[in-house]
């Protein structure tokens, strides 16, 4: 197909290329189980209709797509692509694939279209990034094994994502991770902006909030990082048994929901902590920290974790920010002072190897202080001690 438009009902078995023209309307075009298509060339290719893959699709070259779904200025505009189980969509270029909300004699609709993974959604062997502007819905397998991927669509799902060795998934406008998904592999899974909502049990071995929000009610078990961005108001992020949440970087992170660790957290280089807990100002501002008995939450800096009263658009309010600690609270190796500003009530174990640790924000419990040789705890904001 070079030009025009192919319209009705096919099923392709053997191999078809694609390098010019459109998917009609309405129109349904399925490669066969075992059946090519290969989309190639330097054109833009408008999908108007629905492309169900059983088989391979091999997409290369310059070529860019368009999908076109937006039934409510044409009801026929119902373009999307269909990935099914066992099938494979190989994307063998650093192109877009986009959901047009303008064009000829219109412009400022909302464009539905979309990317449904049941399969494999394979990135190779180009090194540049291949964007995906239309929502991606994934329940199989995408596989980054050179260059990036960039997620801009949205979507939703419980599949899997990889990223090989020296690759990258970029995830920049938001994604529902539901239970079952997993993120992982030797390179970089990367969520950067938006609002990246995670529900029930997700495996990482690799994924970074970078920046935007983290949604929902998730248990992370493997490795996390988080470099940027913030917990969202009302959700709850865990840390299971085992799992590793690894806090860095060098940016101020944010908690409006419930941090809770049975694992470990490691808190590290230069990230600072703000808890907001201002129910009176939005009820669904809880924040709070919570490590449980048998968890270890490790500083190994000298900064700050704090219950702020005022920032952007608002000024005066007491903040609830606290820390609950059933756990093993463990400051090293650096020998400045970390300081908390938060509630901390202890009920575990505070041990302070190396440095200062400074409790600023009151706190009550019964639990164990331990500064250890050359090390200080200083308690400046007063604290009650129970039985």
């Amino acid at each position: 197909l070079a030009g025009g438009t192919l319209a009705g009902s096919a099923v392709v078995s053997g191999a078809m290329t694609w390098t010019g023209g459109s998917l009609g309307g309405g129109s349904t075009l399925t490669i066969a189980s075992n059946a090519v298509l290969n989309i190639s060339g330097n054109n833009t290719l408008s999908l108007y209709g629905t492309l169900t893959n059983a088989g391979t699709v091999n997409w290369t070259e310059a070529a860019t797509l368009n999908i076109y779904n937006i039934p409510n200025l044409n009801a026929t505009w119902v373009g999307g692509i269909i990935n099914l189980a066992g099938a494979t969509f190989s994307v063998g270029n650093d192109q877009s694939m986009n959901a047009p909300t303008s064009g000829p004699g219109f412009s400022g609709w909302v464009d539905f279209g979309y990317f449904n993974n049941a399969g494999l959604f394979l990135k190779s062997p180009t090194t540049g990034t291949a964007t995906i502007n239309v929502a991606f819905n994934n329940t199989g397998t995408m596989d980054v094994q050179s260059g990036t991927v960039n997620l801009n669509g949205n979507g939703a799902g419980n599949g899997q994502f990889i990223a090989e060795a020296g690759a990258t998934l970029t995830i920049s406008a938001g994604y529902t991770a539901n239970g079952g998904a997993v993120f992982q592999g030797a390179g970089t899974n990367l969520w950067t902006s938006g609002t990246f909502t995670a529900n029930g049990s997700v495996t990482s071995s690799n994924f970074v909030l970078a920046g935007g929000t983290l949604a929902g009610s998730a248990v992370v078990s493997g490795a996390m990082t988080w470099t940027g961005g913030s917990l969202g108001g009302g959700s709850t992020l865990t840390i299971a048994s085992n799992a590793v949440l690894n806090i860095s970087g060098n940016n101020t992170l944010s908690l409006y929901g419930t941090l809770t660790n049975a694992g470990t957290v490691n808190w590290t280089e230069a990230a600072t902590l703000n808890i907001y807990n201002i129910p009176n100002l939005n009820a669904t501002w809880v924040g709070r920290i919570i490590n449980l008995a048998g968890a270890t939450f490790s500083i190994g800096n000298d900064q700050s974790m704090n219950a702020p009263t005022s920032g952007p658009g608002f000024s005066g309010w007491v903040d609830f920010g606290y820390f609950n600690n059933a756990g093993l609270f463990l400051k090293s190796p650096t020998t400045g002072t970390t300081t908390i500003n938060v509630i901390f009530n202890n009920t575990g174990i505070v041990n302070v190897a190396s440095g200062t640790v400074a409790f600023n924000g009151g706190g009550a419990g019964n639990g164990q202080f331990i500064a250890q040789a050359g090390a200080t705890l200083n308690i400046g904001g007063g604290y009650t001690a129970r039985a």
